[in-house]
C-alpha cells in the first residue's frame, strides 16, 4: 500500500533484509520506494529509500540532535543522525575489509565528501571503536592500503556511483584525494 502525505510526499513499503545475510554488520534494513508529486508508473522507477537500523555500534562522539522543518508548514522534525565520523569510521572499515573484492565506489565519493567535514582526533577515536567493536585489526595506514589494493571493482562502478552529482571529479582523481587526505591526517 502506497502512503502519501498533505506535503505531496508518498512512500511505499517494499521488503525487509537481514544486513548479516549480507555480509553486512548486524541489524536490518528497511526497503522503500518513495518521492515528491505523483508515483510514477510503473514505481520501480522511483527513488529507493534504505533505512539501516543497527544495533550496538558505537557511536563516536556521541549521536547529533538535528532539527529539520517539515517540507510544508513550520512543523519541526526532530531526530538522532551518526556524526560524521561515525559514518568515515563505517565507510572505510567495509572498504578496509571488503579489500579489492569491494564494489561500493559511491562510498569512496562518500569519504571524499565527508572529510572535509570531520575532526580528525574524532575520527581515529570514531576509526578504532569501531575496528574493535567489529573485531578487525585497525591498519596503521588505510591511505596506503587504498593506495594498494586493486580498485578495478570501485573503478567500474563509479560512473553510476557518481551520475548523480554534476560536479563530480574522475574516480582517478577522487580516489587519490581520499588517499592524500587519509595520509596527511595519519590514517
Amino acid at each position: 500500500m502506497t502512503q502519501s502525505f498533505p506535503d505531496a510526499v508518498w512512500f511505499k513499503f517494499e521488503s525487509e533484509v537481514d544486513l548479516v545475510t549480507q555480509s553486512e554488520y548486524g541489524g536490518r534494513r528497511l526497503v522503500y520506494r518513495g518521492g515528491l508529486g505523483e508515483p510514477p508508473e510503473p514505481l520501480n522507477r522511483a527513488q529507493i529509500i534504505d533505512i539501516d537500523i543497527g544495533t550496538g555500534d558505537p557511536i563516536t562522539p556521541s549521536p547529533l540532535v538535528i532539527n529539520t522543518p517539515t517540507l510544508l508548514g513550520s512543523e519541526i522534525i526532530s531526530w538522532q543522525v551518526y556524526p560524521v565520523e561515525t559514518i568515515l569510521a563505517e565507510k572505510l572499515h567495509s572498504l578496509v575489509t571488503k579489500g579489492s573484492a569491494n564494489s561500493r565506489a559511491k562510498d569512496i565519493f562518500d569519504v571524499w565528501l565527508l572529510l572535509s567535514r570531520a575532526d580528525q582526533k574524532t575520527l581515529k577515536k570514531a576509526l578504532k571503536a569501531t575496528f574493535s567493536y567489529r573485531e578487525d585489526v585497525l591498519p596503521k595506514n588505510i591511505g596506503g592500503l587504498l593506495k594498494e589494493m586493486d580498485q578495478s571493482l570501485l573503478k567500474k562502478g563509479w560512473k553510476s556511483a557518481a551520475s548523480y552529482v554534476r560536479s563530480a571529479k574522475s574516480f582517478d582523481v577522487t580516489i587519490f584525494q581520499v588517499i592524500e587526505a587519509l595520509e596527511n591526517w595519519g590514517i
